[in-house]
């Protein structure tokens, strides 16, 4: 089950800070926001080292893929398109 983030604007996450470090710790991800973009998600820690070991399971079953040493892209014939310039 996902949990929705509470949105903050900066300048309200600033003024109540330990407000949403407590949503945070409580395992709401809190996402602050600024000028209206997203900006920071606070998460608890255990929550963080449990996203970022998914990460580095995930890239490192990337790194063991077999290398492509050369690769040349190959056009087949008659794949193209005709442009009025």
């Amino acid at each position: 089950m996902t949990v929705k983030p509470k949105i903050w604007k900066l300048e309200d996450a600033k003024a109540q800070f330990s407000d949403l470090v407590r949503r945070a710790q409580a395992g709401q991800p809190q996402l602050v926001t600024r000028r209206g973009q997203p900006a920071v998600v606070i998460l608890d820690a255990s929550q963080f080292r449990e996203d970022e070991t998914a990460v580095r399971s995930g890239w490192s079953t990337f790194e063991a893929a077999p290398k492509i040493e050369e690769f040349e892209p190959v056009r087949l014939p008659g794949t193209g398109r005709e442009v009025d310039l």
